[in-house]
């Protein structure tokens, strides 16, 4: 299985690279993201608060960029709207 390397352009995760375990061609065309204290503290390579609320919900969209792969933001929305108002582990 070959791992492929994304991009997150704008929105919350602006400029985050991540390599995930997929072929390019398997890739989801949308995504819907967390956004919490504990996503930006993982990131950051730091250890997890024991409970961290979600504060949104991040969209994006898959587009190609020459030989890369990349997630353009489209929208945030509030977990209320989307009755996802929970607390993550």
């Amino acid at each position: 299985m070959m791992a492929s390397s994304i991009e997150f352009i704008n929105g919350p995760f602006d400029g985050h690279c991540e390599t995930v375990g997929l072929p390019r061609h398997d890739l989801p065309t949308r995504l819907v993201c967390y956004v919490s204290h504990n996503v930006f503290r993982l990131i950051a390579g730091q250890s997890r608060l024991s409970k961290s609320r979600v504060t949104s919900l991040a969209s994006y969209q898959r587009q190609r960029r020459g030989d890369k792969c990349v997630y353009f933001f489209i929208e945030s929305t509030s977990p209320t709207e989307t009755g996802t108002n929970s607390v993550t582990k």
